[in-house]
């Protein structure tokens, strides 16, 4: 075989190759049309623009997370006066993070209010990155006499855990021989239902004798009479002693278990 022929064979094989290979090739006949051009635009951009957002939104947020504009900056807590009544170390400090705290808000407000006998309620406001505590004090409703020692009682039910030895017992309510917990704690919040006036009108309460699950309670009213109730009801019945004192001639014991009986003292 001369060169010729080889050549020639050569060639031959080459064109072979070459139609094996490209007689089943795709032409993407569809780059010159805009119609189809633009529908796969759209589809490109459907699929792969949810996740841009969705890359960029990831960043944006640990980007925040890791910026100062997440923290609590300060802390500031309202009116003055009640910033001694609230621990030296409050939950929320400058620095923490402002999701938890707003997450934690409910828990954080029924923690302070539980650290301190004095305070009645507790807002936690959050403007920006910083957080305002309003706190309400109340005032005690009562003092509990033990061993001529007092200890505050709240409408709350909660008893002062700090003791005083002096009490003007003129112009306040004194407890007295009632040592149940309880007991005691009810008494703070039927004083709660009743208007300041009212209370102001008892003197002493003490433990009337009765049967378990029954309690009574004896209140010397600063006017000379006597309230025997059941304590449970203590805040209903004695809304209707102001009407029914008129009524009675001289000091008198007015037992308003049942009704109202009136029994004149001497």
């Amino acid at each position: 075989m001369d060169e010729k022929e080889q050549d020639q064979r050569l060639n031959e094989q080459l064109r072979a190759d070459h139609v094996q290979k490209w007689q089943h090739r795709r032409f993407r006949v569809g780059r010159k049309n805009r119609a189809i051009k633009r529908r796969r635009w759209h589809t490109t951009v459907r699929v792969a623009g949810p996740l841009l957002v969705l890359l960029l939104s990831g960043c944006l947020y640990f980007g925040y997370l890791a910026s100062p504009a997440s923290r609590v900056q300060t802390v500031r807590v309202t009116p003055q006066p009640a910033r001694n009544q609230l621990p030296q170390q409050l939950p929320v400090q400058p620095g923490d993070n402002l999701q938890v705290v707003q997450r934690k808000r409910s828990a954080l407000e029924r923690q302070l209010q539980r650290q301190n006998d004095k305070v009645k309620q507790v807002n936690l406001q959050m403007t920006g990155n910083r957080v305002q505590i309003q706190v309400q004090l109340e005032k005690p409703l009562a003092m509990i006499e033990h061993q001529r020692v007092f200890h505050a009682l709240y409408s709350s039910g909660k008893i002062a855990h700090q003791a005083t030895k002096q009490v003007d017992q003129q112009r306040t309510c004194v407890i007295q021989g009632i040592k149940q917990r309880g007991e005691l704690q009810l008494i703070g919040r039927q004083l709660g239902k009743l208007a300041p006036n009212l209370v102001a009108e008892i003197q002493t309460i003490h433990q009337e004798p009765s049967q378990p699950g029954m309690e009574k309670v004896r209140l010397q009213m600063r006017d000379g009479n006597q309230v025997v109730t059941f304590t449970n009801q203590l805040a209903k019945q004695l809304t209707y002693y102001p009407k029914l004192k008129p009524t009675l001639k001289q000091p008198s014991v007015l037992k308003m278990e049942f009704g109202a009986y009136a029994t004149p003292l001497n």
